[in-house]
């Protein structure tokens, strides 16, 4: 998913300066994205965050938390910038997911009649 950001949450109130709605208001979004391919936030496998305040990054860990889980933490960059694309946005995600992929889950993630390398 390219860059996820917002200035106002769900329920369309501005949100503009506030990290952790932003924050929150980004993985709704990213989960309504992926449940219309198939999919859901436990597909996310990489994100590269990009916060305005390096001071945020204890609080993107928590939320990161509790919405993924303990074990179900997806890889994850931190990039501390300038400035996002509008004024009030302090933080954008990007994220790669796999959805439907059945490697891992008991199926063979090899072509047919291929043998795993030695």
């Amino acid at each position: 998913m390219a860059g996820e950001s917002t200035l106002t949450d769900l329920d369309g109130a501005d949100i503009k300066g506030n990290f952790e709605a932003q924050t929150r208001t980004i993985f709704a979004l990213m989960d309504q994205t992926l449940k219309r391919a198939g999919g859901s936030l436990n597909d996310v496998v990489t994100m590269t965050v990009f916060l305005t305040d390096a001071n945020n990054s204890a609080t993107f860990a928590k939320i990161r938390k509790e919405v993924f889980g303990e074990k179900g933490l997806p890889g994850s960059a931190q990039i501390t910038i300038k400035d996002l694309a509008y004024p009030g946005l302090v933080v954008e995600v990007q994220a790669v997911a796999v959805v439907g992929d059945e490697c891992g889950k008991g199926a063979s993630c090899l072509p047919a009649g291929a043998s795993a390398p030695r």
